[in-house]
This record gives structure tokens, C-alpha cells and sequence, in this order.
């Protein structure tokens, strides 16, 4: 994982992924929606990672203003976002870090942690989901949306470039390891072009360009655009979306 081409992705696209990324704030809804039903209490420290530009991030602070927040993203233009939300929300203490959440130094007793759309980048989601176990409190919350091997798989079938994603059963496994899960779901999704060079266009509006390493060379570009009409249909080219969410609690410990 080329954390830096990350990075560079989603510095300076929040303006346009506010609009263009349209299914990921859909994905923010509906884990927000599956945290309303389970969430049990009121956190003291949360932590969220990987906020962007607060799809997320505006409800859980709407929710829990009064908690200790700690936000997170590797884009630099995300904390301008955060702050302004945090400041409309009230919650006034909230503190944003920049950087690879993976290398990122985690609060002591979080209870609750949240992610919607981001831990696809992880290298060591393992590592990750190991080290915030050993940081919550026994019984505090976990919500996580991430993306299954079929996303995006239109371009990836075309330019052999990607995300390496996990299956909805490799996720449960990994989230299950550290945490009793309490509920888990996944959906497939599309949405519709009416060119194939607008499916590039909203890949690089909303930041993900950075999983695909290509010089589009215009015969390259080319070879894409004929290759893309096996996506068409009569609603236009489709881009597969595939979101995966759980909800989890940390395992309690047997003290006895």
C-alpha cells in the first residue's frame, strides 16, 4: 500500500468529494443508523479515523458533542472540514490529528471508535483492529463500513490495478478475533454513467485514484473507453460499489 499516493488522492478533492461521493455519504448514513441501534450509553473518548469531510463525522458529533473526540485523516485539507463541524455541533473538545491512522498513537479507555470508508487503505487491518482493542474499554463500540472485493471491480477488471479488498468473511474474522460482533451486513450497489471517461472523472473526484496507478496515455484511455462498453446498459456505464459495515463490542474479560 502506497500510503503517500493515498494521500495525495484525497488532498485537495474533499471540495468536489462533497458532492461527487455520493454513495460514501449514503455508507456514513446507514452505519450511523446501524451505531443508533446499538450503541449503548454515552462515550467519554471516541475516536474517529479516516474522517474526510465529515460525512460521518457531522452525526457522531451531532450524537455525542460533550465526548472527548479524537479525528483523524491523512489528507490535510480534512481538518478544516472537521473543525467547522465540530464547531457547529458544539463539541468542543475535539482534537484532529493528521496522518496514516496505522502509525497514529491511540487514546487510553476509547468508547467508541468509528470508520466509515476508510480502513480499505489499512496494510495491517490485524495490527490496526489489535492495537484499539488493547486501547477501549471492556464493552465499548466499534463501527466500521470498509469496501468487498467487488468494488469497483469494472475498473479494476480493466486496468489490473486496485485494492487488494478482504471478504465479508475475512472482515468478520478479523473483527471477530478482538471483538464480539453485533451485527454485520453488506450490500452491492452501482451507480450510472453516461461515458466511460466520467467513471475515471468521479474515481479522481473522490480521491480513489490513488489505488490506480496509471499514466492514461490517450491509447491507453482509448483501449479503456472501448473495453468499458461490456458495462453498458440501457441506464448507462455502471461503477459497482460494495459496502461492508459491522458493529462490534470489545470482548469482555473474565476476571475471575
Amino acid at each position: 500500500m502506497n500510503k503517500e499516493a493515498v494521500k495525495q488522492g484525497f488532498t485537495g478533492c474533499y471540495d468536489t468529494y462533497t458532492t461527487e461521493a455520493v454513495v460514501q455519504q449514503s455508507i456514513a448514513q446507514r452505519l450511523s443508523a446501524l451505531l443508533d441501534a446499538h450503541m449503548d450509553g454515552i462515550p467519554t473518548q471516541a475516536v474517529e479515523v479516516g474522517c474526510g469531510s465529515g460525512f460521518l463525522t457531522e452525526k457522531v458529533l451531532e450524537r455525542f458533542p460533550n465526548a472527548t473526540w479524537l479525528l483523524n485523516d491523512i489528507a490535510p485539507s480534512s481538518k478544516g472540514y472537521v473543525t467547522d463541524l465540530a464547531q457547529r455541533c458544539n463539541a468542543l473538545n475535539t482534537t484532529f490529528e493528521l496522518g496514516d491512522a496505522e502509525c497514529m498513537d491511540l487514546p487510553k479507555d476509547i468508547d467508541l471508535f468509528v470508520s466509515s470508508s476508510a480502513v480499505q487503505w489499512f496494510a495491517d487491518i490485524d495490527g490496526f483492529l489489535k492495537r484499539l482493542s488493547e486501547a477501549m474499554n471492556d464493552g465499548g463500540t466499534v463501527a466500521i463500513s470498509t469496501f468487498g472485493p467487488q468494488n469497483l471491480e469494472e475498473v479494476r477488471a480493466l486496468t489490473g490495478s486496485g485494492l487488494s479488498y478482504l471478504s465479508f468473511q475475512e472482515l468478520m474474522v478479523a473483527v471477530g478475533k478482538y471483538f464480539d460482533i453485533v451485527e454485520c451486513t453488506q450490500e452491492l450497489s452501482a451507480i450510472y454513467f453516461d461515458e466511460p471517461v466520467e467513471v475515471l472523472r468521479h474515481i479522481k473526484q473522490t480521491g480513489v485514484n490513488g489505488a490506480f496507478r496509471q499514466c492514461w496515455t490517450k491509447g491507453k484511455l482509448a483501449r479503456f473507453t472501448e473495453g468499458y462498453k461490456m458495462f453498458h446498459s440501457i441506464k448507462g456505464y455502471s461503477l459497482t460499489y460494495h459496502p461492508m459495515y459491522v458493529v462490534a463490542r470489545k470482548k469482555k474479560l473474565n476476571r475471575s
